[in-house]
């Protein structure tokens, strides 16, 4: 992000800022969508979701190392609203890709040949209120934006030559009971992860971001630019239409109870929701993913494909002084029963 060259910069808001070329380019693939309306929706993408810090990028990244599907890449950037464009330009750049560690500083390694969350473009284009509210679990999608997503989707995974494309997009576990009866079939994992972990992984990160975007301004105009909403100064909470928690208290958001209850919040509303009911749906403990073979070629036979490579996943769940984070007991026992219900959901339909 800090490495962009003001052209770079220039090109990002006008393909994906609030600009006449974006809403003309997302005019564009509504259009394109109605033609595709009615017919069978016959492609088996795989979709991941989440909340932040439960390990879908890891995962994406196993899954995708298998060269077996197609996906978002950094190098589609900024042309994601126009897959023709963003396929051509990376024809033209013959720049070998170089591996980084990300701005997360966790160990993962990206370069431009990397797949990421990008499509939230889409849906952002899609609400014109989207930046004056937080992402709620109360709304509709038209289908002309399902039409359209379908479209934009498909594109990709054609241009790339691929039968089926990699989805990874946290804000999608809000949009999952309409995308996973759309798609239906593609699969759908949801992510978990131990809840003091992915609680304190989020604080941490909040803290990182918040700390780099007033180092760098244009840190959190990128990531406003593409939707990263979960945490530094941009965050956002989502809104989910369950009362689990009674609001007896307040935390702070540079506290481990405020990340904490957020965590609780989501899960807790999937699970209400009982998604894990639907046939393309399944929830994915992290922790089993790193440390069971057997679950983890389960998971890679519900895609359908084998574990042929080395998996790149990375348990980093260290031992923690819970008493030095202050947590609250009650959103503690509370968490944990919900992580307990998750893990011992059949992971075989």
């Amino acid at each position: 992000m800090t490495n962009y060259a003001y052209l770079d910069k220039i090109l990002h808001q006008q393909f994906l800022g609030d600009t006449p070329i974006s809403k003309f380019l997302f005019d564009r693939l509504i259009k394109k969508g109605k033609l595709i309306k009615n017919k069978p929706q016959e492609n088996k993408h795989v979709f991941i979701t989440g909340l932040a810090r439960s390990g879908t990028t890891a995962i994406l990244n196993d899954i995708y190392s298998t060269n077996q599907f197609a996906s978002f890449l950094y190098k589609h950037m900024p042309f994601i609203l126009s897959p023709r464009i963003a396929c051509l330009a990376t024809k033209l750049n013959n720049n070998k890709p170089i591996l980084k560690e990300r701005f997360h500083k966790d160990g993962i390694m990206l370069s431009t040949e990397s797949p990421e969350c990008l499509d939230e473009v889409f849906w952002i284009k899609s609400d014109e209120n989207y930046f004056s509210k937080n992402l709620s679990t109360d709304f509709s999608i038209d289908e002309k934006y399902l039409n359209a997503y379908d479209y934009l989707l498909s594109c990709f995974t054609k241009y790339q030559n691929k039968n089926r494309l990699l989805v990874k997009n946290n804000n999608n576990h809000i949009r999952l009971s309409t995308l996973s009866k759309y798609f239906t079939n593609s699969i759908f994992f949801i992510i978990f992860r131990d809840p003091i972990y992915q609680s304190l992984s989020l604080l941490n990160m909040h803290k990182r971001f918040t700390k780099l975007q007033n180092k760098d301004k244009y840190i959190l105009d990128y990531m406003n630019l593409i939707g990263h909403r979960e945490f530094g100064k941009g965050a956002r909470k989502f809104s989910y239409d369950n009362k689990v928690i009674k609001k007896n208290k307040k935390f702070h958001i540079n506290t481990i109870n405020y990340w904490l209850e957020q965590w609780i919040n989501c899960y807790s509303w999937l699970l209400k929701k009982k998604l894990f009911l639907q046939k393309n749906i399944y929830f994915v403990s992290y922790e089993k993913v790193c440390r069971d073979d057997e679950y983890l070629n389960n998971l890679y036979s519900i895609l359908k494909i084998s574990k042929n490579n080395p998996t790149i996943l990375d348990l980093k769940n260290k031992e923690l002084d819970f008493c030095e984070y202050e947590i609250d007991t009650s959103l503690k026992e509370m968490s944990y029963k919900i992580y307990e219900e998750m893990s011992n959901l059949p992971f075989e339909k």
